[in-house]
Parts: structure tokens; C-alpha cells; sequence
């Protein structure tokens, strides 16, 4: 274990996993389901990391680390493939030759790494990530299907690591497998039926995502990714269409079209969901009661606010608030 001169430790992945425990223990849902975890060294900081493995040779794994300084993990990996879901924090991802992917909250990479010596950046401060792995027969199997040919940024074998935007129904996906109460041997025939789901969404979402990015110019996308900020610093009382129009740029209708092209949702899609993961964020991290969560982030009605938190991520704002504070 090492700090450069940038005040970032390096670590081997025997160091990072030193506190490997392959016994199911503990209280909480992800220690008495779960095949193995590791505690976090108190020299990097805390939190745990929980992973399930399974029959056909995939693994899936949720990490929330807590780090006191941004922490990078060195590895030698052989042929490995999937994906991983940036909940919290961000991850940047190295390989040998220089290619290199910087994946942020709210964004999924798609990665295929050949054996080859990589870098794993985490941020200083609270991460929590998924990631699943499954077979290289399997993934080539699966990226076979699209024509890679149009768009060489579509070629995930090419590519090696590939960022993109999480779209509604990943999100929501992936926030299903975090809030079931099933019990632990369901819980795990659901993580991996989900995970095989989100892997084929995955693929088809890079197959269009860029081949969207393709028509589109260079600053109409900048304008798209400054209107999609600006509806999320504006949750409360966000622009007309005309007026966010304006504000980035655009007319109203390259807006309107192209921004779905883009992320995948309307304006308004975007905006609520936006709305949702904040207030999720809020009911996480502070004791606001929850008809002040649902006026904060533009509701009037705290009632219609439960009804769609519920809806998308499969419990009532109360319920998920008691289970955080149950640790489950």
C-alpha cells in the first residue's frame, strides 16, 4: 500500500479484499444471503462488500466503500465481462495501452477486458457500485447479434469499456434487486434473473444510444446535456419547454426530439425521475419528513409523490426510510 504524490493510495486486490469472510453471517439481508464479502481496512476507510456466485460461472456483487482518500486498485485480470452500475461516487477504469473510461453516478459501463494488468480509481468519500460478471462465450455470444459495422463506437469488443447513461429501466432494475425482502435463496434466483435482464437491456441501450449519438451535432449535444442539468438544479420549479429551449440554445422541437434520442425519455420523463432519485438521496442522507422531500423536489401533493416513489422502486418512500434505519 502506497500514496502518491496526487494524495491517492494504491493498493493491490489482495490488500483490498484482505477481510474476506466466505461464511454467511451477520444480520443484514446481503450478509446472510450472500456466498462471500469483505470488510473494507480500516486503512482505506469502511463498508463492505457482498458477492454471489453462481452456477453458470457469473458473479454478482454490491460494494458500498466508504473511502478516507481516493483509492486505486491494481489488478491482473484474465478475460473478464459485464458490467458495473454506479449507484454513488464514481469509478474511473484503466487498462494497459491507455484506453481509459471515466463511469459517474447515474451511469453504467459495459466493459470486456482481455487478460491484461488495470486500474480501478475510486473516489474519496461514499461509493456504492454493482457489478456482474458472466462468461466471455456468453457475452460474445449476446454482442454477435448487432450489426457492429454502422458504428464502430457500438463494437463493445473493440471498445473494451463502454460508459453510458443509465436509462429509467435500468435504474429501476437495478433499485428492484436493492429493495427485495425476498428470502436469501429467492433473493439470489432474482439478483441473477435481473442481472441477465439488465445485461441484454444493456447491450440493445448501446446499439441505439450510439447510433443516436451519430446524428446528432456536436453542439446540439452539448446543448442536450446542459438541458438535462438544468432540469435537475430546477426540480422545483422547472422551465417550459420554450423556456428550457431557449435557455440551452435549441428550438423547442430538436429539443423535445432529440433529447429523447439522447436519454432515452421525454423531458418530463427525465424530470420525474430525476425527481424520484433525489428524493431517495434526501430520505437517505437527512431526517426531512417526507411531505417536505415531496415539496422540495416539486410535488404538491405527498400523496401522488409516495404513489410514484412506489411504483418505481417497488416501496413506499415510509418503508424504505424504516429499512435504512433497520440496515436492511
Amino acid at each position: 500500500m502506497k500514496t502518491d504524490d496526487n494524495d491517492i493510495v494504491e493498493v493491490s486486490l489482495e490488500q483490498f479484499a484482505s477481510n474476506l469472510d466466505t461464511a454467511n453471517c451477520g444480520s443484514g439481508k446481503w450478509s446472510q444471503a450472500c456466498d462471500y464479502r469483505f470488510a473494507l481496512s480500516e486503512q482505506l476507510g469502511h463498508g463492505e462488500s457482498f458477492g454471489f456466485s453462481f452456477s453458470d460461472g457469473s458473479a454478482f456483487q454490491i460494494n458500498e466503500l466508504n473511502f478516507e482518500k481516493s483509492t486505486k486498485l491494481n489488478a491482473h485480470s484474465g478475460v473478464v465481462c459485464g458490467a458495473f452500475f454506479v449507484l454513488e461516487g464514481h469509478i474511473t477504469i484503466s487498462l494497459a495501452g491507455g484506453r481509459e473510461a471515466r463511469v459517474p453516478k447515474g451511469h453504467v459501463g459495459l466493459f470486456f477486458i482481455e487478460k491484461a494488468y488495470c486500474t480501478f480509481l475510486y473516489k474519496a468519500g461514499f461509493n456504492k457500485i454493482v457489478n456482474y460478471t458472466l462468461s466471455p462465450a456468453l457475452m460474445s455470444s449476446l454482442m454477435t447479434q448487432y450489426d457492429c459495422e454502422t458504428h464502430e463506437a457500438s463494437n463493445l469488443l473493440y471498445e473494451k469499456l463502454i460508459c453510458l447513461p443509465m436509462t429509467q429501466q435500468i435504474k429501476c432494475a437495478v433499485e428492484q434487486i436493492y429493495n427485495c425482502q425476498f428470502p436469501s435463496q429467492s433473493l439470489k434466483l432474482l439478483i441473477h434473473a435481473k442481472m441477465m435482464e439488465l445485461i441484454a437491456l444493456l447491450l440493445e441501450h448501446n446499439h441505439t444510444y450510439h447510433n443516436c449519438l451519430n446524428t446528432i451535432k456536436k453542439v446540439d449535444l452539448i446543448a442536450l446535456e446542459h438541458a438535462a442539468a438544468y432540469l435537475k438544479s430546477h426540480m422545483q420549479s422547472p422551465p417550459s419547454i420554450g423556456a428550457l429551449a431557449k435557455i440551452v440554445g435549441i428550438n423547442d422541437h430538436k429539443l423535445k426530439s432529440q433529447f429523447k434520442l439522447v436519454f432515452g425519455q421525454t423531458l418530463y420523463g427525465y424530470l420525474a425521475e430525476a425527481r424520484l432519485f433525489q428524493a431517495m438521496e434526501l430520505l437517505e442522507n437527512s431526517d426531512m419528513p417526507i411531505a417536505q422531500i415531496a415539496r422540495q423536489i416539486g410535488y404538491q401533493h405527498a400523496g401522488h409523490f409516495a404513489k410514484n416513489f412506489k411504483a418505481c422502486f417497488g416501496t413506499s418512500p415510509s418503508e424504505y426510510r424504516k429499512r435504512l434505519k433497520l440496515g436492511l
